[in-house]
């Protein structure tokens, strides 16, 4: 510390050389002072202002030189003596002799804690901190890895909050979104490759930061203060709200929250407190949900326009996060226990020839096989017919059970193939804006034969002629095998 004629803080300005007064400035809710030198007892003004909540009150420390003020009785030159005074009560250094302080440190407090667990109504707070969040106030709350600093990404916060990403974790500040098609309000050019990436590691603990020239729409409206603090040039960072008490904030927000990067391991603020030491009054308050899921930061995967790379590997590894970006191939029939499971166990067989490579490795290197059907119940088997016309070719259909298709499933694939034209149609009529994605296994256009009901014979013709429409299918796409 050095010594100092005035000292002007975001809280208080104070002269040291004359009798004066610590002064709370416009939209502090009190002022606190701590006295640190050659031994003041303890003095105490109240605890709160009128208009606070709760819990600790920022404070400064302040320091004499070895004459202590007038009326302080002499304790050890050692300790520190807690002096807190009330934003009502501007004259508070009224009767010390000013002249006296040669030095003066702040000293960030933690902000105040509500714990959601102690209140009768956690909506309460929720709703509160949605206000402070419109207000342009920086909140701690959780997610499901750390505890971040949070500020809603139209108000002028946004700058100061991604100062602090840089200070505290030496990265950029990410995008809180409620959805991946919030995310896509600000990514209009992202990708095929972008836009499964989203579908596929969300929701989980991935963090997706996004390089040209996929950023714009949205973006591009943003305030240029906000736009520059957050280098939207580069990149820009989102992750989905995985903690119940950020998605609520969420819900009721019309735009994301900004956050703050999240620290490495030995720093990991994975409690309210720890948060709040390292905030100190750069929060307002902070919101404690206890215990997170994970006690690791999120894994971060910077994705370009073809391509994607692992940044940090944490809670998601990377043998997942392949598994989770690669291809998805879905097979759909009426009732999931005779075409479409034959389809799938062929294709997967065939795949693994052309990959040379066993079944179980295609998961690893990013092909995953699967069938669904549109009238299907759960865990059916397949049919005795479809077991012994796959068992003739060496393949195992006994564990099969059958699923019916439904919108996540469809969301999930890349590629869907259907037995026949009217399961193409019911498809695409419930959802449209999949009809890229699917298709007719036959490459002729025509159907496949339910053989439902039929003898050997039919199952035969029908294995058969699924499995030469899928060797023509692989012949169609190999960059992809």
């Amino acid at each position: 510390m050095q010594a100092l004629e005035r000292v002007t803080s975001p809280n208080y300005s104070l002269d040291l050389g004359k009798r004066g007064s610590l002064r709370p400035s416009p939209g502090t809710r009190a002022v606190p002072v701590s006295i640190d030198g050659f031994g003041p007892s303890v003095a105490e003004w109240p605890r709160q202002s009128p208009d606070a909540t709760q819990g600790p009150l920022p404070f400064a420390w302040v320091e004499f030189d070895p004459l202590p003020p007038p009326g302080f009785s002499q304790q050890s030159s050692r300790e520190t003596f807690p002096l807190t005074v009330s934003a009502v009560c501007p004259e508070i250094l009224g009767d010390f002799r000013l002249s006296r302080l040669s030095r003066l440190c702040l000293m960030p407090a933690p902000p105040p804690i509500f714990d959601l667990s102690r209140c009768d109504d956690p909506r309460d707070l929720i709703h509160d901190a949605v206000q402070r969040l419109f207000q342009g106030e920086i909140l701690g709350l959780p997610t499901e890895t750390q505890y971040v600093a949070a500020a809603y990404l139209l108000s002028p916060a946004a700058t100061r909050l991604a100062q602090l990403s840089r200070e505290w974790s030496a990265e950029p500040p990410v995008l809180a979104v409620k959805s991946a098609a919030e995310a896509l309000d600000y990514l209009p050019r992202a990708s095929p490759l972008g836009r499964k990436l989203l579908r596929r590691f969300w929701p989980g603990p991935v963090t997706l930061r996004f390089h040209p020239p996929a950023i714009g729409g949205l973006t591009q409206a943003l305030p240029l203060e906000i736009a520059h603090s957050l280098e939207t040039s580069r990149s820009l960072g989102f992750r989905l709200a995985g903690h119940d008490v950020l998605h609520a904030i969420l819900r009721l927000l019309p735009a994301p929250l900004l956050l703050t990067g999240e620290r490495p391991v030995e720093g990991t603020a994975d409690s309210a407190s720890k948060l709040a030491d390292q905030a100190g009054a750069a929060c307002s308050i902070l919101l404690d949900a206890g215990d997170l899921r994970y006690t690791l930061p999120t894994s971060v995967v910077h994705v370009d326009d073809t391509s994607w790379s692992l940044h940090r590997e944490s809670v998601v590894p990377a043998r997942t996060l392949h598994r989770l970006a690669g291809n998805l191939y879905l097979f759909v029939c009426t009732g999931n226990t005779c075409r479409s499971p034959m389809a799938e166990v062929l294709f997967r067989r065939l795949l693994s020839e052309r990959q040379h490579c066993s079944e179980d490795e295609l998961v690893d290197r990013g092909f995953v096989v699967t069938s669904a059907g549109v009238a299907a119940g759960v865990g059916q088997p397949a049919s005795d017919e479809s077991i012994e016309q796959m068992r003739l070719r060496g393949i195992d259909l006994r564990s099969h059970e059958s699923q019916p298709l439904t919108a996540e499933l469809l969301a999930q694939a890349d590629r869907v193939f259907t037995m026949t034209r009217g399961h193409r149609e019911l498809v695409v009529r419930q959802f449209p804006h999949l009809a890229e994605r699917v298709e007719l296994l036959a490459r002729d256009g025509g159907d496949v034969v339910d053989p439902i009901g039929g003898g050997p014979d039919d199952y035969r013709r029908c294995a058969e002629q699924i499995e030469a429409n899928l060797r023509r299918l692989l012949d169609e796409f190999p960059s992809e095998s």
